[in-house]
């Protein structure tokens, strides 16, 4: 548990020291904004749900599939009329279903 904690730690300094370098003239703290954001928007989803991969599968896989179940809802939600504001919502239902889940799995065994 704690050694996936260090790594998903790495991988969101890669990330933002990665956004850093690329986007140079936004301001040290918009950039940590935007990184964490995207971070919690496309990669946590995907690596809830995927509880019982290696840590590079389910950061590679859990990404895809976080980043098609959000497109795809948020794209129905707009038509239904949801403001854009309230797009988040997903995500965190996709990170409690991912931590219920895995809860439910530990404790069958």
């Amino acid at each position: 548990m704690w050694v996936d904690f260090k790594k998903m730690l790495m991988c969101a300094l890669f990330f933002i020291s990665t956004y850093l370098v690329f986007f140079t003239h936004d301001s040290l703290l918009n950039s940590i904004r935007v990184s964490i954001s995207l971070l919690f928007l496309f990669i946590l989803p995907g690596y809830f749900i995927l509880y019982n991969k290696k840590f590079e599968e389910r950061i590679i896989f859990g990404t895809l599939i976080s980043a098609s179940i959000i497109g795809i809802t948020s794209y129905y939600m707009g038509l239904a009329g949801v403001h854009i504001r309230y797009h988040w919502v997903i995500a965190l239902a996709l990170i409690i279903i991912g931590i219920v889940l895995e809860v439910k799995t530990c404790q069958k065994k």
